[in-house]
């Protein structure tokens, strides 16, 4: 019925930062990688399920979305 994510802006001083900290991550032996995600790609991906989205919040490096499902607004 709601999907809720937050994930990093797609900016280049948001990448530019993962990319440094992917960077240490691979240095140090760690698996682990982040990865930022056009925004649109992202919507396009959820609403094409049956979700529309009703909140965004963003700060400097953050985005947090919350999509419910049309039915269930009527």
């Amino acid at each position: 019925r709601f999907v809720a994510f937050s994930y990093p802006r797609d900016l280049w001083y948001v990448r530019s930062v993962l990319g440094l900290d992917n960077g240490v991550r691979r240095i140090r032996g760690n698996p682990f990688r982040s990865f930022v995600h056009s925004t649109t790609s992202m919507e396009t991906f959820v609403q094409a399920r049956g979700f529309d989205l009703v909140s965004r919040s963003s700060s400097v490096a953050w985005t947090a979305d919350v999509y419910t499902r049309a039915e269930l607004r009527q």
